[in-house]
């Protein structure tokens, strides 16, 4: 706005050629403005979608590799099959300042990369286990299209409890991540799925 005002009152006009300048820098502001909202939409549409109700094996399948090789394979770029799915193996995730940040997994809401620390996952022993890392790459698609920590735990979960994989582990796992960071928040999320567990298998660990 105060660049608007600096244009349009910069110099000295007359009340009609203010008005026309005023319409003419709006109309550009606004055509700016919409052309960088479907800009934004359009980056946003290629990041995949969960359906919980059809999981894509594509993706099962590249989250279980990943799982079960994270602990062997190199730092870099990994793809799914038909590259629909990406992870981006670092040493550390970094923050906008270049400081490193504490959480060992980030999710691109807008590019859709999967980024994994190295580091943090290897800092976690043997509480970070092959099934965490699988839920976690779950988790993060799922993520990605809700924006919502809570929903996403909840969709990612039921899904889970499908796999019959150890609901132990996905415990354990955020117990450490709460332990590490953000107490109060991830122990509420640990509630929620403890919660949500009992609801649909009748106890908490499998």
């Amino acid at each position: 706005m105060k660049k608007l005002f600096q244009r349009l009152f910069g110099k000295k006009q007359s009340s009609g050629l203010a008005n026309a300048e005023a319409k003419r820098v709006l109309d550009q502001d606004m055509k700016e403005s919409k052309q960088k909202a479907e800009a934004q939409k359009k980056q946003g549409d290629h990041i995949p979608r969960f359906n919980l109700s059809n999981p894509d094996p594509e993706l099962i399948e590249f989250a279980e590799t990943f799982s079960q090789t994270y602990t062997k394979i190199s730092l870099g770029d990994y793809y799914s099959d038909k590259k629909t799915y990406h992870i981006r193996y670092l040493k550390t995730l970094e923050s906008a300042f270049g400081l490193e940040i504490e959480t060992f997994m980030r999710g691109g809401m807008v590019s859709g990369i999967i980024e994994y620390s190295q580091k943090k996952l290897f800092s976690f022993g043997e509480k970070m286990t092959p099934d965490f890392v699988f839920y976690q790459t779950i988790w993060a698609v799922i993520q990605n299209q809700t924006k919502d920590f809570f929903l996403s735990d909840t969709i990612a979960m039921k899904y889970y409890l499908t796999t019959n994989r150890s609901t132990k582990n996905i415990i354990i796992g955020y117990a450490e991540m709460s332990r590490r960071s953000n107490m109060k928040f991830n122990q509420n999320r640990i509630e929620k799925l403890m919660e949500l567990i009992r609801s649909i298998k009748g106890k908490i660990f499998s």
